[in-house]
């Protein structure tokens, strides 16, 4: 389970960021309109396809981002927190990163901090089709068991799909939460 919802919280972190593009003017473009205002806040819900199973695996939580941190909170349909920081990915806070994960923690806070180097540095490929976006990585650790990265919604980051080498694939479908909606 750790596995899927590490790829799930790569995946996000990677997809919330600015969409690489062909050429370096529509990157700029797209970090300028899509940049997220930290702190930021979502929910989620995911559906985790696996080769074998009949029906998907679900999952819903909620995903809060900031500059230095980002907390990925499942509570359907067990509660489990994970904390994203540059040192690496922990359960809970005072434990230690679980180990091979600094790659992965740095990698999603550089993208979703807009770092343009970063994600240069870090996809092959990139095709546009109408509002979605589709990332090759180029890193070999990552594309051993990542395929593709789709990322759609515009001008807003509605949904995000992976596709694994192993024929596994998730789909993670977000909203944002607002601070109206906090309030209620």
């Amino acid at each position: 389970m750790k596995h899927w919802l590490l790829t799930g919280l790569m995946l996000a972190a990677i997809l919330m960021s600015p969409r690489l593009a062909a050429e370096e003017t529509k990157l700029e473009a797209f970090i300028a309109a899509q940049k997220l205002e930290l702190p930021a806040q979502f929910t989620f819900t995911q559906e985790r396809h696996l080769r074998g199973l009949p029906r998907p695996l679900s999952s819903a939580g909620r995903i809060e981002i900031f500059a230095d941190q980002v907390i990925w909170v499942t509570e359907e349909p067990l509660e489990q927190s994970l904390i994203i920081t540059r040192d690496g990915i922990v359960e809970h806070r005072g434990s230690e990163p679980q180990r091979g994960s600094e790659m992965i923690a740095q990698l999603l806070l550089a993208v979703l901090q807009g770092d343009i180097e970063v994600i240069q540095e870090n996809f092959l490929d990139a095709t546009t089709a109408t509002d979605c976006i589709t990332l090759v990585p180029l890193n070999r650790a990552i594309r051993e068991f990542i395929e593709s990265i789709t990322s759609c919604g515009s001008p807003q980051l509605e949904r995000i799909e992976l596709q694994e080498q192993a024929g596994n694939s998730s789909t993670i479908r977000l909203s944002p939460i607002t601070a109206d909606a906090g309030q209620n």
